[in-house]
């Protein structure tokens, strides 16, 4: 099946020339002047028969690439355009028909609509105007969220009931740690819908010019009617001067000034001064007494922030993961505290006390391990009572009882926002696709860069854990691993590795790792490769190897120890960080970086419209330190502005729990919908009972395995050594990983697709059957490739019988067989319930496919993803068709020879007539690194029993025993057919006779 997919996209056109050099360097932001049709400020961009560029703003056009759409400079489809006596303009393509009257400013309802030749499913898809835009269709299919991270069960991938793309109605805002952020910012709708359209908004994207990111400067600062922020949340910018700069509109208006509430949790023995304590439920606070007001910005002369700081575990072992917070204005001197947020402004202490204010001071008690920040004479009576010691004087604010103009919020009844966004411009880019959802991928994917192919050994097994390791446990986990089968591919170094107890890090912990370089030696010798945690957002501090070097680059002093902020957006920051900081990192061995940023939106307050996730994964991808390497990220989901041009995506630390797997099906699948295809969730178990968790441990195993990236996690609290699990379980999860690896072939084919169309490897079911209402309610099944169907089991078994009931939808068009017991098929176009014991999972196989599979043993050796093939299986299903083909795509799987045209195909095609079944095989393709010779085989699964099997016109003799190359093996009803050594490029023909 894969061969006549490959072959159809090169007939029809979809699949692009590869770009000559790096992976994101091609690209041209510029339409062929053919395409373009301008009607005074309207300009309107023809670049596929389905894809229109909408654009509407104060002159000049913009030309530039943003970090959305990098390429306009497509090939011109047939269009005609016309206008007629009245000025109204119409631009008709083969899919679409445009009509614009010119009429006002701007594009609305009344002068602008698009006419769908091939309309969607519902009755509004046939005709779109800016009245219904993708936020107000009902049709979407959707896209997908920043992270998982500390959620549990179902979520909504409706970004519309998310304020400021992704905070929840009734949040404090982006940042609601210590307890974690908001995950789902930002969150984006699908470029798919029911409706046969989608919109993407372009309009204030920052740009990319001389080789950095800058703000888009489009439009006007003419008041609009809802003021956007330019920063979400609480990071929105406080001063005139750093919002215009970031590209962004300023009037500023007092906001009212948030009263600061004292909280105590005994049960963790801390203190917190907080708003609302909004993120402290089950964690023991009490309101102790309001403190006072702090302002809301940083417009009153002689003000300065007020900042939230947090260490997980202050006392290591003696306190554990209680936690403490600081509210201060300047960091706590112990090591390991990380900044959450500013709490809201107060008066500088340096200046004079300002009349009506309580003074707020910083108090530790060492004992306990908890700072108190007090406001006024009665905290601070509390706080010496208590043992606390006074450690300074922070500044001034008002107390509760203040009735000031200022703390009672005169002239901001709503706090008006002051740094919002600019309105009036419109750059929108309006996808026509009708029915045919995976154009539209393709569309997208010709304007905002192709889904490049992740390196191999990473769509094999990962495996990572956090606490309790040293460097004699990590050699354990991977020697414990091999002894027991499990494949290994790429060791992810969690936190452990750098200096404790802070939350970032540059720095190898050398009393935990005291020879790392030789740690990786000995992995990359075995063939695996690593990676290496990094949270960033603490910037690098002045206990750092490498501190006194990136201080200078950044204008610091080195003797004073001011620590280097985050500031991804500044260039000098990223290129120093690149250069000074990870680039010796990355000469000593470790070869990608786990990007586990979760601190909020903080470190771009230099460009509006970006996120840090976004700013990061786009430059780690596009500056990997290694080498004439591909680039690889492990991070978590920045926008629609480019993340499908950086995998791998990281899920984070979600609820693992039986509603949390059910949900991360659909989750996974329906990121495709964005090109966001290779989502990569931490297959963890939970903490507790380990006899509890076995079950559900094993079926998150069992996703992971059919899901396009697999990573094992765990921490101390969660004892993920699959070496250990009880059996049956053991067994089970090592089957499911083998199978993972047994089908890299295949799967790595899928990823090739990926980059020729944007149709990621794990597609929903809608996408190959779009008319079908039973493919928009089967959520939690999903195709992978074209021809397997995987469900699945998200319930546990039950008690008595030990099994758990499953229910599938088996399309039309096809027989279906099971993939545990392929003697077991299905009629199509049904749906079936089924039962499945603790080492089965509902997988099933189109009739006549052609699967391409690694031999048991290759695939469980470690390292084996990164290997070439030096064996493959052709597994042929049975059908009726008597035909099929597959197709196996060959890389180095490492560097970016594959943008160059370096890579080969093997294709394997059968017939069959009168009694006789044809296969050939044959490799064509300029790729080097193939084997010098290659052991083939084919696998004719429920085919008679042969008279005669002959490979290349000699006999091959069937043989007792199986996997004997130049021999032929009956199993049951399957032949095995054993092709001796050959060389790949030579054709090989295989006939098998029966009576």
């Amino acid at each position: 099946m894969l061969a006549t997919v490959i072959l159809v996209l090169f007939l029809i056109g979809l699949v692009p020339d590869a770009p000559a050099t790096g992976a994101q360097s091609y690209g041209n932001p510029v339409a062929d002047p053919a395409a373009v049709v301008t009607a005074g400020n309207a300009r309107f961009t023809v670049l596929t028969d389905r894809l229109i560029r909408l654009e509407y703003r104060t002159l000049p056009f913009e030309d530039r690439q943003t970090m959305v759409v990098w390429n306009r400079r497509l090939p011109v489809p047939p269009f005609a355009n016309s206008t007629d006596s009245d000025g109204v303009l119409q631009i008709k393509t083969a899919s679409l028909v445009l009509t614009y009257t010119g009429v006002g400013d701007g594009f609305t309802a009344d002068n602008l609509k698009i006419q769908l030749l091939t309309p969607g499913l519902w009755s509004n898809g046939s005709v779109w105007t800016p009245a219904i835009n993708s936020s107000g269709d009902p049709g979407n299919l959707f896209g997908t969220f920043h992270t998982l991270d500390t959620l549990s069960g179902p979520q909504d991938l409706n970004c519309t009931n998310y304020v400021d793309g992704g905070v929840p109605p009734g949040s404090t805002g982006l940042g609601d740690a210590p307890f974690g952020p908001v995950p789902f910012y930002p969150c984006v709708l699908g470029l798919v819908s029911r409706s046969g359209w989608a919109v993407v908004d372009d309009s204030r994207t920052p740009v990319l010019a001389d080789g950095w990111i800058q703000p888009q400067l489009a439009g006007t600062c003419a008041a609009p009617s809802v003021r956007v922020p330019c920063f979400p949340g609480m990071y929105n910018m406080a001063d005139q001067g750093s919002c215009e700069n970031a590209g962004c509109c300023w009037d500023y208006v007092p906001p009212p000034p948030t009263l600061l509430n004292l909280y105590y949790s005994s049960e963790r023995e801390d203190h917190f001064t907080d708003a609302t304590c909004s993120g402290c439920a089950g964690n023991g606070y009490t309101l102790v007494r309001p403190q006072g007001y702090a302002f809301a910005d940083q417009h009153t002369n002689g003000t300065i922030p007020l900042n939230l700081y947090w260490n997980p575990a202050p006392g290591g072992a003696l306190k554990g993961s209680t936690g403490d917070n600081v509210v201060s204005t300047f960091p706590p001197s112990q090591p390991g505290y990380s900044f959450v947020r500013v709490q809201g402004y107060i008066y500088d202490v340096s200046l004079p006390q300002p009349p009506d204010t309580v003074t707020v001071k910083l108090w530790y008690k060492a004992s306990a391990l908890d700072h108190y920040t007090t406001a006024g004479p009665a905290d601070e009576q509390d706080a010496a009572a208590a043992g606390f010691v006074p450690v300074a004087t922070l500044g001034y604010m008002p107390p509760p009882y203040a009735t000031t103009e200022r703390s009672a919020g005169v002239g901001a009844s709503n706090g008006s926002v002051s740094c919002f966004q600019r309105a009036g411009n419109a750059d929108w880019y309006f996808l026509g696709h009708g029915l045919d959802y995976a154009q539209a991928l393709y569309g997208f994917s010709r304007i905002a860069g192709y889904v490049p192919i992740p390196r191999r050994h990473f769509l094999g097994v990962s495996w990572s854990r956090w606490g309790s390791l040293d460097q004699n446990v990590t050699y354990g986990q991977v020697l414990g691993l091999e002894n027991a089968s499990f494949p290994l591919d790429t060791y992810i170094f969690d936190m452990n590795w750098h200096l404790k107890p802070a939350w970032d890090g540059y720095t190898w912990d050398t009393t935990l790792y005291w020879d790392h370089v030789g740690l990786i030696q000995w992995m990359h010798e075995r063939g695996l490769y690593t990676g290496a945690n990094l949270h960033d957002a603490d910037g690098v501090q002045d206990f750092e190897l490498r501190y006194p070097q990136m201080a200078v680059a950044n204008g610091i002093d080195p003797s004073t120890g001011e620590n280097v902020a985050f500031r991804i957006t500044n260039k000098t920051y990223a290129d120093s960080l690149h250069s000074v900081v990870l680039a010796p990192l990355a000469a000593e061995g470790l070869d990608f970086w786990w990007t586990d940023f979760q601190q909020g939106i903080v470190g771009v307050q230099d460009v509006t419209g970006v996120t840090p996730t976004m700013v990061l994964n786009h430059y780690r991808f596009t500056n990997y330190s290694g080498s004439e390497r591909r680039g690889l990220i492990h991070s978590r989901f920045g926008g629609l502005g480019g993340s499908h041009r950086y995998p791998t995506g990281f899920g984070g630390d979600v609820g693992e729990d039986w509603p949390s797997l059910a949900f991360m099906v659909p989750f996974t699948a329906t990121a495709t919908n964005v090109l966001f295809g290779y989502w990569g969730h931490e297959m963890m178990r939970n903490g507790g009972n380990p006899t509890d968790n076995t079950e559900l441990f094993l079926r998150f195993i069992q996703f992971g395995a059919w899901s396009p990236v697999y990573t094992n996690w765990g921490n101390s609290g969660s004892d993920d050594n699959l070496w250990l699990m009880p059996q049956p379980y053991q067994a089970a999860a090592q089957r499911a990983l083998a199978d993972r690896n047994q089908l890299l072939p295949y799967r790595y084919s899928l990823a090739k697709i990926a980059f020729d169309t944007g149709l990621g490897p794990v597609r929903p079911m809608y996408y190959a059957y779009p008319t079908l209402d039973d493919a928009y309610s089967a959520p939690g099944q999903y195709m992978l490739g074209p021809d397997i169907i995987v469900c699945p089991v998200v319930t546990p078994v039950d008690a008595n019988t030990g099994l758990a009931t499953v229910s599938v939808w088996l399309p039309p068009g096809s027989n279906w067989y099971s993939w545990s017991n392929t003697t077991i098929g299905y009629q199509g176009d049904q749906w079936i319930s089924s039962q499945y014991s603790i080492d089965d999972v509902p997988v099933f196989v189109r009739a006549n496919a052609v699967l391409t599979k690694l031999p048991y043993a290759d695939a469980i050796r470690h390292g084996s993803a990164s290997r070439p093939y030096a064996s493959l299986e052709f597994v042929v299903f049975p059908g009726p068709a008597n035909a099929g083909n597959a197709t196996v795509y060959e890389d180095d799987g490492l560097s970016e020879d594959y943008l160059r045209g370096v890579y080969a195909y093997t294709t394997m095609v059968h017939n069959s007539a009168d009694k006789c079944t044809t296969f050939i095989i044959q490799t064509a393709g300029n790729y080097t690194g193939l084997p010098t010779s290659r052991f083939n085989s084919i696998f004719a699964l429920s085919s008679p029993t042969p008279a005669t099997v002959t490979a290349n016109g000699k006999p091959l003799p069937e043989s007792a025993t199986d996997a004997v190359p130049g021999t032929w093996f009956r199993a049951n009803d399957d032949t095995r057919v054993y092709l001796p050594a050959a060389k790949p490029l030579v054709k090989q023909t295989v006939v098998i006779c029966s009576n």
